[in-house]
């Protein structure tokens, strides 16, 4: 179809006018529906044909019916055309549109935008998001593209433009926003949960590790790699292979079986050892804990921690040790204290025999010698006893350790023989310890005679001396009270031990010695003196490379002081002596050994009998009594009570154990304690300084 319009030179009448206005009406309208394929316009300087290709029609179509709104402008800003879409984002007309300007249906600040868009030179396919004002006064979001179309020089600019509705896409994005900024604080929250449970796994000496059940991969924390002793992983990753392989040689299928179990049971939970690398000699101790976490029903995650428990190991052995020390330090004291009574009557009844053969009886007094020697025997056995169970009386005082080795190293070496060499070698400085110097001795002379005996073809003891601090944390693993001690190192070059056999070197009558070599109490009354003093011992050892056992005894600052020497008291004397004793074989015994001495007794079986005979007599010098006595009154509460009510009665103490006794409230200290079993000699000699006493 083809349109004629054209233009006369004569004036129009007003019918004429209003005839081309609405032929022109009806030629944009065909333009619009694509019925027309060209237009004729006449024109004073002729005749001008423009022509609508036939393929054009579907794109006007397109543009009719498409989403996006499409305005067609003058370079002005003119609507020359707009689709229905365009007319609808602002809640208009297309007719109402045309030939208006679209500026006013922009937003003060976007006015601007529009012009540069418009304006001539500007690039092609422009573009700018916008906000158009709809006549009802909302606001629509858009994006507005820009090409000016091509046509003849001349010819006025035409600029197509295409806007797209923003509004569904800016509500998408701010709900996209929220969902991020949602999962950004979830992530954050999770980050940080991560965080404050890795500060608590640091602090609790854990690490965290997690295994992917679908490969088998591990992924493990820095802190388990420390624990376990493992090196950084490659590039490669680790496998749960690796992670079994710090254990030791003999556990690690052990540890395989448990993560293969875990799988099925979704609980992994054990304790092995872990040697870690480059610590041949050394292992630790690891618990292992985990569990199985599922995905659609399906374990997928085996997710657990490990902590070095090496020092709660320790503890507990330390804590198992001391239970077994003390339960079997409970047993030789109560053996001990029968033991010695027996020895008191046998020694006391051989003394009284004794006296009553003729000296010239040589045959006799032999067997009476054998007898005797056979008690000190038992005794010393006894007091070996007493030393292991913390029940002997120590005289502690400040004691030089560096002074008493060097003042002892002539003895240690004859004890350790030609074959074994003593090496001392001098300290920056003297420590002072509180202990019984005698004591002291008699320890490390046991120490030497055990390290020479584990150097049968010779070698090297050295004894050094230094100062150590414990922590409250260091003295809970070692069963000993925080603070500073003095160690007295004794180290050999000997065979050295097994563990099984370092662990009980310290057991009563335990010894690896041949039979008749050895009591197997040297240890062990080592192990007691020192415990009673306060301190604590350390033993390491390797077979083949010898043993290194430490004794450790409090610090003090005090230094030592010579006392001296006691004059000794006569042998005899005269008086009245109370003798109170359960045991009526041991008080038979005493009182013979006291009338031998030339005392008049009085006996009493218990605290409240001899009470009684104090309050009936005026004529008693001395009260000799038993400590350990049934009743509620023992031998201690007797001699305080004595002294207290009756100052000029002297009182002497005899028991197989007294240091468990004195605790915070002993004997007074003008109160004799004698050990059992004694000798008719030593009897005399604290009666006399007891009555000396109080006179």
């Amino acid at each position: 179809m083809v349109r004629d319009d054209y233009l006369q030179d004569e004036l129009p009448s007003r019918e004429q006018l209003e005839e081309r206005l609405r032929e022109a009406e009806e030629t944009l309208d065909a333009i619009r529906r694509g019925e027309v394929d060209a237009v004729v316009v006449h024109h004073p300087e002729g005749q001008r044909i423009y022509t609508l290709e036939s393929a054009d029609r579907p794109y006007r179509v397109l543009v009719e019916h498409m989403q996006e709104g499409a305005v067609t402008l003058t370079g002005d800003g003119v609507v020359l055309y707009c689709n229905q879409r365009f007319a609808s984002l602002l809640g208009s007309t297309r007719e109402s549109m045309i030939g208006r300007s679209v500026v006013p249906y922009l937003e003060r600040a976007d006015a601007a935008l529009m012009a540069e868009m418009l304006s001539p030179g500007a690039e092609a396919g422009r573009a700018a998001e916008v906000s158009l004002r709809r006549i009802d006064g909302r606001v629509v979001p858009v994006t507005l593209s820009a090409v000016e179309l091509p046509f003849e020089p001349g010819m006025p600019r035409v600029i197509c433009v295409i806007a797209t509705d923003l509004t569904h896409a800016r509500q998408r994005s701010h709900e996209l926003s929220a969902a991020n900024a949602q999962l950004a604080g979830e992530i954050a929250e999770r980050r940080s949960v991560e965080d404050r449970l890795a500060v608590a796994l640091d602090a609790a000496g854990m690490g965290s590790w997690d295994i992917d059940l679908a490969d088998r991969t591990v992924t493990i924390s820095r802190q388990a790699e420390v624990i376990l002793g493992l090196a950084q992983a490659g590039p490669e990753g680790r496998t749960l292979e690796s992670l079994s392989q710090p254990f030791l040689a003999h556990e690690q299928d052990e540890v395989r079986a448990a993560f293969e179990q875990a799988m099925e049971t979704g609980v992994l939970d054990f304790e092995r050892r872990v040697r870690p690398a480059g610590e041949a000699a050394t292992h630790r101790w690891v618990h292992v804990k985990g569990r199985t976490y599922d995905r659609d029903g399906v374990p997928a995650r085996l997710v657990g921690v490990v902590g070095d428990i090496t020092e709660r190991r320790l503890m507990e052995i330390q804590l198992r040790q001391a239970q077994k020390m003390e339960a079997v330090g409970q047993l030789t004291g109560g053996i001990a204290h029968d033991f010695n009574n027996l020895l008191m009557v046998i020694g006391g009844s051989l003394d009284v025999l004794e006296s009553a053969v003729p000296a010239d009886n040589a045959k006799a007094q032999r067997f009476f010698a054998a007898a005797k020697a056979g008690v000190e025997r038992g005794a010393s056995l006894n007091q070996q006893l007493l030393a292991f169970s913390r029940r002997q009386d120590l005289q502690a005082q400040p004691v030089c350790v560096d002074d008493l080795l060097r003042d002892f190293a002539t003895l240690l070496g004859r004890a350790l023989g030609e074959t074994v060499s003593l090496e001392l070698p001098r300290p920056a400085q003297r420590w002072y310890c509180r202990s019984d110097p005698h004591q002291l001795e008699t320890a490390i002379l046991n120490l030497a005679i055990n390290a020479r005996d584990a150097m049968p073809h010779g070698g090297r003891l050295t004894i050094t001396t230094s100062l150590t601090t414990l922590t409250p944390r260091e003295a809970l693993a070692m069963s000993a009270e925080p603070g500073t001690y003095v160690v007295l190192r004794v180290r050999d070059s000997g065979t050295g031990m097994t563990p099984e056999t370092a662990a009980r070197i310290f057991d009563p009558f335990f010894t690896t010695k041949a039979l008749g070599k050895g009591t197997g109490l040297g240890l062990s009354q080592v192990y007691g003196f020192v415990r009673q003093s306060g301190g604590f011992v350390s033993v390491t050892s390797e077979v083949g490379q010898g043993t290194t056992i430490d004794l450790c005894l409090p610090y003090t600052d005090e230094v030592a002081v010579a006392s001296p020497e006691a004059p000794v008291p006569t042998a005899a004397g005269d008086g009245r002596v109370l003798v109170v004793d359960d045991d009526i074989n041991v008080r038979e015994v005493s009182v013979a050994l006291l009338g031998a001495l030339g005392y008049t007794t009085l006996e009493a079986a218990d605290a409240a009998q001899a009470l009684d005979v104090l309050a009936q007599r005026t004529d008693i010098d001395v009260v000799f009594s038993d400590v350990i006595m049934p009743g509620e009154t023992n031998g201690l509460d007797l001699a305080r009570y004595v002294r207290e009510n009756y100052p000029s009665v002297a009182v002497v103490l005899a028991s197989g154990y007294t240091a468990q006794q004195h605790g915070g409230k002993g004997a007074p200290s003008d109160v004799e304690l004698l050990h059992k079993p004694y000798s008719r000699a030593v009897l005399a000699a604290a009666l006399a300084r007891a009555r000396g006493s109080t006179t």
